[in-house]
């Protein structure tokens, strides 16, 4: 306890000393931004009124200057000048697929090259502050973990490792990933005052719904830390725990609503000439939202059960957003892109800790609640930062092990409590688990459903009659996990882990690089 007193203390001061000078490092004198701002304003409305066609070239101001002048309170120019969508000469939208709608505003350019970068030296400082603070993070995150875990078994917070020989005479402890989420969202809290350390000038104009964005973004996750840890004292049940992260997201979608209440997405080029180039979808943007917040938060919890999968696919979602991030940050979604980087950072250096402890053999089990938090701090910098879809395309194998699941998850299978693979004590290797049940039990749509995934091969199963006489199905359960386990025969667990990350890597990463930079060009302008 004392040694968390003293993180909270050093952390406290750190953050007023380096908030204080910021403030006063980065920070100019608003009369000399305001002066130069209006001189550079001025001279634009000049060029303006003597344009060709009414077409400005605002390419050396925005958006530079307008994030300067939005910091320094000139409304009626921030009006003026940031008050329409932003399109390309010609239409072209710069979001596309790729971003939420209705972010930006219209400014007809007639080039799309920037003389200034995007990013300046305040958002440099605080990326470099967020990975320092971040490494110290996981390496609180590293030293708490031993410390602790012995108090969780003691609070009964304790499992079996099912997939080991001497199960039953080592107990594991659980729910170690409400360490990853505390430290996580101490490092978030410091962020705030560093952050918005350049609005705390007395005449600087405050970014109010940026902050409100932040906030609301930690608010969700804090509730699904907070109901991922009932989940694994309470064990709450699966069709209760389905609609939490909905709940969890509310603040989200209010936050949407007030900031930027656009429904509008634009539709793909090989069926424009049936639909248009874009639909207003109005209530149905926002049931999107919460579904996608469900399925991320839910998704990882699903494709679970050998050690190390939960954390270790986090951490190459969140590796792979980050590039994402770092690519984007000299595009036209800088801000929202930086917004992300502030999560992401942090993410990976908590998680890296616990993977490490997590991986075969498993010291500590995550549990409910890092499933929970990884998945809802993904829904939040999806939706938040503009790009919920190519979120999606990060979830490719989970969403494939989503469709497998289905059989099973909606009854039309049934469905064990635990779909884990099964040991082979012999030869210290995983088989695929199984389910029976009678063939005359089964409807119709379970059976095409059951022919379906055995014709595609990420299902085994077979047909006998029992003593009575009737006929029974025996069929390996409906995840990817088993799928591979059919694939490749038996494996041992770190072998079975290894492969299940490089599917991640390659269909969830690789694969979404492909599509989000090449393919997209054959469906989208822009």
């Amino acid at each position: 306890m004392r040694y968390l007193q003293q993180i909270v203390i050093v952390a406290v001061l750190m953050q007023l000393l380096v908030s204080t000078w910021a403030r006063t490092r980065f920070v100019r004198e608003p009369s000399l931004v305001a002066s130069s701002l209006w001189n550079e304003i001025e001279e634009i409305d000049n060029n303006e009124s003597g344009s060709d066609h009414g077409v400005v070239d605002r390419s050396t101001f925005w958006p530079s200057k307008a994030k300067k002048a939005y910091h320094y309170g000139m409304e009626e120019r921030r009006k003026k000048y940031l008050g329409e969508p932003v399109n390309f000469q010609g239409g072209h939208s710069l979001q596309g697929l790729w971003a939420m709608p209705g972010r930006h505003k219209t400014i007809s350019m007639k080039r799309t090259t920037m003389s200034s970068p995007v990013i300046d030296r305040f958002d440099l400082f605080t990326i470099v502050f967020n990975i320092i603070i971040s490494i110290i993070g996981g390496i609180v995150v590293n030293r708490l973990i031993p410390m602790l875990k012995e108090k969780f078994i003691k609070a009964q917070l304790w499992g079996y490792d099912l997939n080991k020989r001497n199960s039953k005479e080592i107990k594991v402890a659980e729910s170690q990933g409400v360490i990853v989420a505390g430290i996580f969202l101490v490092l978030m809290f410091i962020m705030i005052a560093i952050v918005f350390s350049e609005h705390l000038h007395p005449e600087s104009d405050f970014p109010n719904h940026k902050f409100v964005e932040y906030l609301a973004a930690l608010l969700s996750i804090c509730c699904m830390v907070l109901l991922g840890f009932a989940d694994d004292v309470i064990d709450i049940r699966w069709n209760v725990k389905l609609w939490l992260p909905m709940i969890a997201s509310l603040p989200l979608l209010l936050v949407y609503f007030a900031n930027y209440h656009s429904t509008t997405i634009i539709l793909p080029k090989p069926v424009r000439p049936y639909f248009g180039q874009q639909w207003n979808l109005g209530i149905l943007y926002y049931v999107y939202m919460s579904m996608v917040a469900i399925f991320c938060t839910h998704a990882i919890n699903i494709l679970a059960g050998v050690n190390g999968l939960e954390v270790g696919q986090s951490v190459i979602i969140a590796g792979s957003v980050l590039i994402f991030n770092l690519i984007e940050l000299q595009g036209i979604c800088a801000e929202e892109h930086l917004f992300s980087l502030y999560f992401m950072i942090p993410l990976i250096a908590c998680s890296i800790p616990l993977l490490i402890r997590n991986w075969c053999p498993a010291e500590v089990f995550v549990g409910d609640t890092y499933c929970y938090f990884a998945g809802m701090t993904f829904a939040v910098i999806g939706i938040l930062g503009h790009f919920s879809k190519t979120m999606l395309l990060f979830f490719i194998p989970q969403i494939i092990n989503f469709l497998l699941s289905v059989p099973q998850l909606f009854k039309f299978i049934p469905c064990p409590r635990h779909r884990l693979p099964k040991l082979d004590p012999a030869l210290n290797k995983l088989n695929p688990s199984d389910v029976e049940f009678k063939k005359k039990d089964l409807k119709p749509l379970g059976w095409l459903m059951l022919r379906f995934f055995s014709l595609t091969k990420f299902i085994r199963y077979r047909e006998y009659q029992n003593n009575d006489n009737e006929t029974m199905i025996n069929t390996t359960n409906f995840t990817i996990i088993n799928s591979v386990l059919c694939w490749f025969g038996p494996l041992h667990e770190e072998k079975l882990s290894r492969i299940l990350m490089l599917i991640q890597l390659v269909f969830g990463s690789l694969l979404t690089f492909f599509v989000r930079y090449y393919l997209v060009r054959f469906f989208y302008d822009s």
